[in-house]
């Protein structure tokens, strides 16, 4: 038996199943990336990070048990006032819930700024007003 003729023959074959279509189909798929822009997280992550850059305090709310409550609460100690905000992405394809309305204007009620942002620089925005007022 030739080795090398051999080894040849698992090269041919192995080509042969790199560029099939089905192969070639999968990269195609991989190559496609979704805009970072979209994503509620890194829309967070930004506001999270200009925040802590102009000296705001900022938190996380967590609250695995209780639906409806913002996910972020920002406090400047200068002004001495504070805001809880609901992020959702630019796009607009997620809706506020009936219960981050209702927990929105109960705060509202309580005499606090609470609002929903369209991304971190509505976000900025906003906050940039209540902090200067």
């Amino acid at each position: 038996m030739d080795v090398p003729h051999l080894l040849l023959g698992v090269q041919v074959r192995r080509e042969k199943l790199m560029n099939s279509a089905a192969v070639r189909k999968q990269r195609n798929l991989t190559k496609k990336r979704i805009p970072i822009a979209v994503l509620e997280s890194t829309e967070q992550r930004r506001v999270v990070e200009r925040c802590l850059r102009r000296g705001w305090k900022i938190r996380k709310l967590v609250s695995p048990n209780v639906r409806g409550w913002p996910d972020l609460f920002i406090a400047d100690p200068c002004s001495q006032r504070c805001a809880f905000v609901e992020m959702k992405i630019k796009n607009r394809s997620s809706p506020v819930s009936r219960a981050q309305e209702e927990t929105l204007a109960l705060l509202r009620s309580c005499g606090l700024h609470a609002f929903v942002a369209w991304g971190a620089a509505d976000a900025l925005t906003k906050l940039e007003e209540i902090f200067r007022a």
